[in-house]
């Protein structure tokens, strides 16, 4: 090996043979010019015509004892490579390089060196052709992460095209904060105010927890990007977006705000002093980095509120924080079907309880199941003595009907819950608990008259099943469930556990073989907890009182 192609680094050299590897300082090893240069030095002085025979003697003996370990010293390259970060400072447009009269030190040194770099490789059409191809896969990288995400995870959401350009707006949003911060000409550490946090607050409200962190990910990175890969920011981006994401779950008022404010504002000035301190920073730079943190946790939440609160207006989105305003059994909708269809209403209070409890044992969203069963059936309010529930002293209107008019009016409860819906302005998180707590189930008590009716002639099954969707949701599976348990528990025994659960066992069999569950993200383990809390809340509805014995007036008066 020629030790004048090696840095003066220590090298990694094997033993002749390759048994053991060590590590050789530079100064200590000879390679074989080395010692052949040493070997004539000593023939000198020999007889000249004995030379030649000694020096192929004893370039002849001379045997390597190491060799040098290339696998092993190029991965030491590598990793010394990528230790060394690739953006050392930014400078902004408009910041001064050097003064006239400066003394060149290391740093401007430095500093003109990059400069003299930068206007060269611009120069240069084919490196900057290069360059825009790179920045454009990285940047397709970045939004491949969120839509991978989605299709794989919440395929809704991806193919729903508003969803899906709203969701990556937010990295190419947080790409173009990271540009300005170095843009702008000011000497202020603006990255530290870029709202991260904000957008992943906004995901969690929206969405879910997982999916906000994979965005504040993907815009954590895209800001780096838009530095020069500046990955401290990065870091701190993402552990404020974290926080935002835990501290914005189950959000049932306002006032939370606050507790999102001190949960980001930790997160940002955990990581910025961890990382700071360790770099040296001067205090001074620290202190306004660390108000940038400051200002950041004040603004993130109070943005992602804003914009909550615009989508709910406008778009008629409804978060956790707008359901707790429809959930008021003195909503119009609910007054208007406790005055026409009492017995609709009863229904309407057990079924909620039932969704409700099911939903908090799953780890579903109790609220929305609670809410979702509080509107499921304001379809009923249009022919309300049509329903078995309500025709008290009026007898069974069916029975002047055919089977195929009975179910298409049975069935136009649906489309009329659905209007009354969207003429009282009900999120769609809420009316779409209209159609798919029924599905495409099949009515049938009036298919199985219509069959009998026929006498053998088909009957086409299309006519006599709900129009759907089936459930899309945990909560929407659940107030299905719930809503044919509760109406099949009061046909069996008041207060029997086994009554009781083989009454809710055959209605999961009935919807599971049905395929009405096959759009839900439901485990068995989930159905199971389902069925068990199902049959506790029954069994406590329908519990027995005690006959107290009744004093007699004659009793009294011997007292």
């Amino acid at each position: 090996v020629d030790l004048r192609q090696i840095p003066r680094a220590d090298p990694m050299m094997l033993d002749a043979d390759g048994s053991e590897s060590v590590a050789c300082r530079h100064d200590r090893l000879r390679d074989s010019a080395a010692v052949a240069e040493s070997l004539d030095h000593l023939l000198i002085s020999a007889p000249s015509n004995l030379r030649p025979v000694l020096r192929a003697r004893l370039h002849a003996s001379v045997v390597p004892t190491l060799r040098l370990d290339r696998a092993v010293w190029q991965q030491q390259q590598r990793l010394a490579e990528q230790g060394v970060s690739i953006t050392q400072e930014i400078v902004r447009k408009g910041d001064i390089i050097i003064r006239k009269g400066d003394r060149i030190d290391e740093h401007l040194l430095s500093r003109l060196a990059s400069y003299r770099y930068a206007e060269y490789i611009r120069s240069t059409s084919q490196f900057s052709f290069l360059v825009a191809l790179g920045s454009a896969g990285h940047a397709l990288v970045l939004i491949a992460i969120v839509c991978l995400y989605l299709y794989f995870v919440r395929y809704t959401s991806f193919v729903r095209n508003g969803q899906l350009a709203a969701l990556l707006a937010m990295p190419v949003a947080s790409a173009g904060l990271g540009w300005l911060s170095i843009a702008l000409p000011t000497s202020l550490p603006l990255e530290y105010t870029i709202v991260v946090p904000g957008f992943a607050m906004l995901v969690s409200i929206l969405y879910d927890v997982r999916t906000s962190i994979v965005v504040t990910l993907s815009c954590a990175l895209s800001v780096a990007a838009a530095r020069g890969n500046d990955h401290v920011i990065a870091v701190v981006m993402i552990a404020g977006g974290v926080m935002a994401a835990y501290s914005a779950t189950n959000l049932r008022s306002r006032t939370q705000i606050f507790t999102s404010i001190l949960a980001i504002l930790s997160g940002l000035v955990i990581v910025t002093l961890s990382i700071e301190l360790e770099n040296g920073t001067p205090l001074l730079n620290l202190a306004t980095k660390l108000g940038g943190t400051v200002v950041n946790a004040i603004i993130s939440p109070l943005l992602a509120v804003a914009a909550i609160l615009l989508m709910e207006r406008t778009l008629n989105v409804a978060t956790d924080l707008r359901l707790e305003d429809f959930d008021d059994i003195n909503h119009p909708l609910i007054h208007q079907l406790n005055q026409v269809a009492p017995g609709t209403y009863q229904h309407t209070m057990s079924v909620m309880h039932l969704s409700e409890t099911a939903a908090a044992a799953i780890g579903a969203n109790p609220l929305l199941a609670r809410v979702g069963a509080l509107y499921h059936d304001i379809g009923k309010i249009t022919k309300s003595e049509y329903f078995i529930e309500n025709q008290i002293d009026i007898g069974n209107k069916h029975d002047r009907l055919t089977p195929r008019k009975s179910a298409e009016i049975i069935r136009q409860h649906v489309t009329d819950g659905i209007d009354l819906a969207r003429e009282y302005r009900l999120p769609d998180r809420i009316w779409k608990f209209i159609p798919m707590h029924h599905g495409t189930i099949l009515i049938k008590h009036f298919y199985a008259k219509a069959v009998e009716e026929a006498e053998g002639a088909p009957v086409d099954a299309a006519e006599f099943r709900y129009p759907g969707p089936k459930p899309d949701s945990k909560e929407t599976a659940i107030v299905m469930l719930a809503d044919a348990a509760e109406a099949l528990s009061r046909l069996v025994e008041s207060g029997n556990r086994e009554e009781i659960e083989r009454a809710v066992d055959s209605i999961f069999t009935d919807r599971f073989t049905d395929g009405q569950l096959d759009d839900t993200p439901l485990t068995t383990s989930d159905l199971n907890l389902i069925r068990e809390s199902f049959v506790n809340s029954l069994l406590g509805s329908s519990h027995q009182r005690v006959r107290y014995m009744e004093v007699r007036p004659s009793d009294e008066s011997a007292a």
